[in-house]
């Protein structure tokens, strides 16, 4: 009965789930439902894993934005009229074609 409850699982996903449970949980008790406790548990930790991994792409974004507002900044610095200028220009460019 437990291998048809846990068979749509991978063998690295019950894996992680047991050890999880086998170092967090101090009883067992006759009424504890072990497959719904293996089940919780790899739940939490794919929602645990979605979040890191989000985590991750938020930061790779965060240092790409950081990159792009320096390189913007040193553009500046070089020469600010001639900064300014492509801003109007692009400002311009980017209005061709929208509807008014």
């Amino acid at each position: 009965m437990w291998y048809r409850l846990l068979q749509n699982l991978s063998s690295g996903e019950l894996e992680q789930a047991i050890m999880h449970i086998c170092k967090t949980t101090k009883d067992f008790y006759p009424g504890t439902n072990v497959v719904a406790l293996i089940l919780e548990t790899v739940e939490v930790q794919k929602k645990e894993k979605r979040t890191r991994a989000l985590q991750a792409k938020n930061e790779v974004a965060k240092k790409e934005e950081e990159e792009r507002r320096m390189l913007i900044r040193e553009e500046y610095k070089k020469d600010p009229e001639k900064f300014a200028s492509a801003r109007k220009v692009q400002q311009l460019a980017s209005g061709i074609g929208r509807k008014m």
